[in-house]
């Protein structure tokens, strides 16, 4: 479950006096409280008291209400917050270690949910806190649904800061690792279909999944690096009904921008070349011979479509990075598309983190036809990994999207170091 550092919000359940709630809270509080009870196993009080502290804005001040008691072995509550961010109930029996049981989730994203949560100890507190939850801690994941719809698929992972998880940094089949794990929100029927893939790693879905929410095939496996070959199917502990986060929208991006112009590059003419800086095109289309070279560290915004084909390229060469925003807030209801055709972007040190597509939510298309070391955030977007049949395409790096879908002879090699190098919400 998800751990998290809070001050914000604290509910305190506990079978005892008010007498001795008062003495184990006196350390937290210096105002009145509000206490309810009820009889409880036939003389002990099952006391209820809130107490809500500033924090320093109203996304790290999430707000329990006083409990309902459903069972005995749960309550039941409101948490408030800001919308589109993670909060976790939290539990302690001592208020210094604390655990998380439950977060908002995918309840809803209007800043209410009703949260229920287990109470099974004779003293136990709760809190709500804000938590930070690496954007890129799977190899994919979904709000929707994940498909394999081809053969010869897999997904692993590696790790590009670990020489034995890698090789100058770089995938190695050799060294890889059983983390290229899948997740989905989804609890529904097919929510992941994997046909005959090799997934070196677990899956994760929605908390009320059910058998048919995973459809594998017969030869399909999960599980880890000795489970397959020799192994079909799940392998146990390998499928987890554990999934239960937002994935926040995307944001416009703020600063000064520049239009990128044309450059000369180690001989070579691009049509826009980028050095570090922001830089605004109002659209990006690439065709024919059509280039873009990347030499420093830059930003790119592009509000509407981006079309790459031919044997167009964008390069990001040695030593430089790219992040990449498409999309606008303000579209009017105006869907847009990123798709990467053409030689695809050719990021030349091979480092997931140096190529980060970030789309805002009137993206809702994203294709790649090419292999690809980066990351792509576009919680709202139905994306598509396709290659030419019968020829692997290898994608190093992690993908966020509302529904994932990969055609033929795709291979997903998730770089684990994204838990700690990429970024968070």
């Amino acid at each position: 479950m998800l751990e998290g550092h809070c001050s914000h919000a604290v509910l305190a359940a506990e079978l005892l006096s008010r007498r001795l709630i008062a003495e184990n809270l006196s350390q937290f509080m210096k105002e009145d409280f509000i206490v309810r009870s009820r009889r409880h196993t036939g003389w002990l009080v099952f006391a209820w008291i809130v107490l809500n502290l500033p924090g320093t804005s109203f996304a790290d001040t999430p707000v329990l209400t006083p409990p309902a008691s459903l069972n005995g072995n749960q309550v039941q509550f409101t948490l408030s917050g800001a919308s589109n961010y993670n909060y976790a109930i939290q539990t302690s029996t001592d208020l210094l270690n604390w655990t998380s049981v439950t977060t908002n989730g995918n309840a809803g994203s209007n800043g209410a949910w009703i949260i229920i949560a287990p109470a099974t100890n004779d003293v136990l507190f709760f809190r709500a806190a804000k938590v930070t939850i690496p954007a890129f801690r799977f190899a994919l994941a979904a709000q929707a649904t994940i498909n394999f719809a081809g053969s010869n698929m897999l997904s692993d992972s590696f790790d590009s800061t670990d020489p034995l998880y890698s090789t100058a940094g770089q995938y190695d089949a050799s060294k890889r690792k059983a983390g290229g794990d899948l997740a989905t929100d989804s609890s529904l029927a097919g929510a992941v279909s994997l046909g005959n893939a090799e997934i070196y790693g677990a899956l994760h879905t929605g908390t009320e999944s059910q058998p048919a929410t995973v459809q594998i095939g017969t030869n399909g496996t999960v599980g880890g690096l000795a489970w397959d070959p020799g192994n079909s199917g799940i392998e146990p502990g390998f499928w987890n009904y554990d999934m239960n986060l937002n994935f926040p929208e995307v944001p416009q991006p703020m600063g000064s921008w520049l239009p990128p112009v044309s450059g000369v590059y180690k001989g070579t003419v691009y049509r826009y070349f980028l050095a570090t800086g922001n830089y605004a095109l109002s659209s990006l289309t690439l065709s024919g011979q059509s280039k873009m070279i990347v030499t420093g560290s830059a930003i790119l915004w592009v509000p509407v479509n981006i079309t790459m084909s031919g044997q167009s390229s964008i390069t990001i060469a040695s030593g430089g990075s790219l992040i990449m925003y498409v999309g606008r807030p303000d579209a009017g209801g105006t869907n847009v598309a990123a798709v990467f055709g053409g030689n695809g972007v050719v990021n030349t040190d091979g480092f997931a983190k140096d190529f980060q597509l970030y789309c805002l939510p009137n993206v809702t298309n994203v294709v790649l036809y090419t292999s690809f070391a980066g990351t792509i955030y576009a919680p709202q977007a139905d994306i598509g990994v396709y290659g030419p049949l019968d020829v692997p395409l290898d994608f190093f790096g992690s993908i966020v999207g509302k529904t994932i879908t990969a055609g033929e002879s795709v291979r997903f090699h998730y770089d684990e170091s994204l838990r700690t190098a990429g970024p968070s919400f």
